[in-house]
């Protein structure tokens, strides 16, 4: 019997139909001469076809579920992002900043710094709707925040025309959601142990810490999720076995933790399922003592599964110890409000310490909260089409360091504790990374003063990401100080009004949020805008000087100087012009920008 050919490229139900009758013509003519609708040989035929055309359905989507453009599924996606190393994103809290204020009394004509409060990390506010909570202690006694920028006012209290007290406010940052604890006994473990959260809310796991013993009756404080030496600690990949954290034998300075980088056992990595729930992965040797090579020899073969088990990918939980993951819940678009709104404290955790318990009940209870930012970032789980965009732009973001904006990323990534910069420059020349840096004074004011422990964290940070030949140099940046003259040509009787007016263009063209290290001016701008205070008819001549010596920073300016007794920058080009690592300031407006009011004749 000759071989018989079926044409396999017929997928479709009608195109199957007509394969399967020109087979039966051609192999079994004698059999079957009909092939009429109403026949019962028809009704077969309509079976197979069907039956193969769902198959073929069937494979071609199963398919195209592994193929990042055609995936429709979004388990299918999730397993492909899995694939491509990436970890998608779930809900996303969002973030106000708020001020709490409290009222203390006074101790002579200043405050009782006796009774200045300290609100606690897990306390709780409200829009009435959303919870947010303090992510990190405000300290009332501090006059700056972490990054040393002055967030702390206060106002007197007068009673019959005497100072009674002053209210104090205070500025912190809340995001929303709200910190729950779960708790796992281990009696026995395993490799690459799993632990699924309860909830499908959740935004992220802030700490896991255990105990030995399986009987705890209570779930540990808060502050021993940030001080115990049996904590577990997140990471990329169960790979990576170091983590930047504090050193617990160096000193603050100045409120800045000094950073290194520790190799951990205890780590996990955390993926969020596509139902929403999150998923606790922990690492695979089960005895902190074992040894692969004794194993091998022992055994005379090698054993897959004690490789597993060699503490490379870090350490399965303990058994008969206690875990306590700490974590957070909430998020979602609905957690967005305006300003103003954020005013109700559901749970305040405040540190009070004053030598009268009454008076430390009257702050407390004097304590309220405002958000002045609206709460901003919340957001919804990414869509079907969202978490495609995201792989496929994703896929070549790597954890490290290759670009210079890859660098500064990194800066602003490390954790605030290790300090944070007010500006940054980054510049190569050849492999070596030239980073600049500013920081905050007590003033709030941008200074060349930097802390050596802040530019010790940058580097040892940024190390661990930098290319091999690359080698990372953090030292100072510099800033170029100012002074302007401005003639103005002015309407009669304006004169009083145009030059603070004026001042205050010039100051708001170098503010700290308008100041960046690279940035030039345009002296056209500056002009222009001039030009459009109220009064101002022209602007007969601007000259601008690089201000030195006692007060000012010793930096030059590397445009041409006109005029070495007075510093005047020759701005022919119509501009200021800094390097890379320098900044343009102005340390005292109302004394380094003077206005010349012309009253302008025959206008009235």
């Amino acid at each position: 019997m000759a071989n018989r050919q079926l044409n396999y490229s017929k997928r479709d139900f009608a195109s199957l139909k007509t394969e399967q009758i020109n087979y039966i013509k051609q192999y079994y003519p004698e059999v079957v001469q009909s092939f009429n609708d109403a026949s019962i040989l028809s009704v077969f035929l309509d079976l197979n076809a069907g039956i193969a055309d769902n198959l073929n359905f069937q494979i071609d989507r199963a398919l195209q579920e592994t193929v990042l453009d055609y995936a429709q599924e979004r388990q299918s996606l999730f397993n492909i992002a899995k694939t491509y190393g990436l970890k998608l994103p779930t809900k996303s809290a969002a973030i106000a900043v708020v001020e709490f204020k409290a009222q203390v009394p006074a101790y002579g004509d200043k405050e009782d710094l006796r009774y200045l409060p300290i609100i606690k990390a897990g306390t709780q506010v409200s829009n009435g709707n959303s919870t947010y909570e303090v992510l990190y202690d405000i300290d009332f006694n501090s006059a700056t925040n972490s990054s040393g920028k002055s967030d702390r006012t206060k106002l007197p209290i007068y009673i019959n025309g005497k100072i009674n007290g002053y209210t104090i406010t205070k500025t912190g940052v809340v995001i929303a959601g709200t910190t729950k604890v779960y708790t796992q006994n281990f009696i026995t473990t395993k490799p690459f142990y799993q632990i699924v959260l309860p909830e499908n809310n959740v935004l992220s796991v802030n700490s896991i810490i255990h105990k030995p013993g399986t009987s705890y009756a209570a779930v540990p404080a808060d502050s021993e999720f940030l001080t115990s030496a049996n904590k577990w600690y997140e990471v990329p990949s169960l790979a990576e076995d170091s983590v930047f954290v504090e050193d617990p034998n160096s000193p603050r300075v100045n409120g800045i933790a000094k950073g290194v980088y520790q190799r951990i056992d205890n780590r996990y990595i955390t993926e969020f399922t596509p139902n929403g729930f999150c998923m606790i992965t922990f690492g695979s040797q089960t005895n902190s003592s074992f040894d692969i090579l004794d194993d091998f020899l022992d055994a005379g073969s090698f054993d897959l599964k004690s490789f597993l088990r060699n503490g490379s990918l870090g350490l399965a939980p303990i058994p008969n110890t206690t875990m306590f993951i700490q974590y957070r819940i909430g998020g979602g678009v609905e957690t967005n409000t305006g300003v103003n709104t954020i005013t109700q404290i559901n749970k305040l955790n405040v540190y009070l310490n004053g030598p009268d318990t009454a008076i430390n009940n009257t702050v407390q209870t004097s304590i309220t909260v405002n958000n002045v930012t609206p709460a901003v970032g919340g957001a919804d789980a990414p869509s079907i089409e969202e978490i495609r965009n995201y792989i496929a732009y994703n896929f070549s973001a790597q954890n490290r360091a290759v670009t210079l904006n890859d660098y500064k990323a990194l800066i602003f990534s490390m954790p605030s504790k290790f300090g944070t910069p007010a500006k940054t420059s980054i510049s190569q020349n050849q492999n070596k990374i030239e980073i600049g840096v500013l920081s905050y004074d007590s003033s709030g004011s941008i200074s060349t003063t930097i802390s050596s422990l802040l530019m010790e964290n940058i580097a040892a940070y940024l190390s661990k990401y930098r290319m091999i030949n690359d080698y990372v140099i953090v030292k100072p940046a510099e800033i170029i100080d100012l002074g302007f003259e401005v003639s103005v040509l002015v309407e009669a009787g304006q004169q009083v009004t145009v030059s603070p007016a004026v001042i205050t263009v010039i100051r708001d063209e170098f503010s700290n949020d308008k100041k960046q290290l690279g940035k030039n001016h345009s002296v056209g701008d500056i002009i222009k805008k001039i030009t459009q205070v109220s009064g101002v008819l022209n602007v007969n001549y601007i000259k601008v000087f690089n201000k030195t010596g006692t007060g000012y920073s010793s930096n030059t300016t590397k445009q041409t100087i006109i005029d070495t007794a007075t510093g005047e920058i020759d701005i022919t080009n119509n501009y200021l012009i800094v390097e890379d690592y320098q900044m343009l300031s102005i340390m005292n407006p109302d004394v380094d920008i003077k206005v010349i009011p012309v009253i302008a004749t025959g206008v009235s």
